[in-house]
């Protein structure tokens, strides 16, 4: 939403001081427009504001030249740029404004005057703050998501403290279960060995003896 405003004001403001300019520097859409502005020019810069400060007093058609191109280079900035651009184009055209505002309650002029002036210096006020607002936002969401990348990042490296912590268990319960079946391995032979060595060395009945000796001399 505040994208669509931003955009919508600019190109509106852009519109605007692109007329307003184009009126100063020529006849392009209305002779008589031309011409009272040129009057207006005239009266309100026959001596240059600063003249006591500087000693320079321009011609006012000069003036009233620097005014219109001014204005038409920062309208179109305003109405097809965007960024950094756009808001140095809005700090200037601002600046002329209360300038020019500062010159017509010089000479004294009526608000009739300046009401075209008040009206585009409020919309880049405006337009100045939806800026400033958009520019908080857009802050508040990087940092957001700065939060969030740490916080992942921080639970991945938990979580890969606690694979290695179980990776180590397992290594460990297998270097035991081995050494265990070594163990093993190594006793049942010697056991089986004993076994067989006892089975084997077992004594002959003294009957049995007896018994075959007296089959023998029966064969004889």
């Amino acid at each position: 939403m505040s994208n669509t405003a931003l955009t919508a004001i600019s190109v509106a403001i852009g519109v605007f001081f692109v007329f307003f300019g184009t009126l100063k520097l020529g006849p392009l859409f209305s002779d008589e427009l031309y011409r009272s502005v040129r009057k207006n020019f005239l009266r309100m810069f026959k001596t240059f504001p600063f003249s006591s400060f500087t000693g320079w007093n321009p011609n006012p058609h000069v003036i009233r030249r620097v005014y219109g191109t001014t204005e038409v280079v920062g309208g179109i900035v305003l109405a097809t740029c965007s960024g950094v651009v756009q808001d140095i184009s809005n700090v200037i055209l601002l600046s002329l404004m209360v300038f020019h505002l500062f010159c017509i309650w010089r000479v004294a002029d009526g608000l009739k005057e300046a009401s075209n002036l008040i009206v585009l210096c409020l919309m880049l006020t405006c337009r100045f703050i939806i800026r400033i607002q958009l520019i908080q936002k857009n802050e508040e969401v990087t940092e957001s998501n700065e939060f969030i990348k740490n916080d992942i990042r921080r639970r991945i490296v938990l979580l890969q403290e606690e694979l290695q912590k179980m990776n180590t268990c397992t290594n460990s319960n297998n270097i035991k279960t081995k050494n265990d079946t070594d163990k093993i391995c190594m006793y049942l032979p010697k056991k089986l060995h004993r076994q067989n060595g006892k089975t084997n060395l077992h004594p002959i009945p003294k009957t049995h003896s007896r018994r075959s000796t007296g089959r023998l001399e029966n064969i004889q």
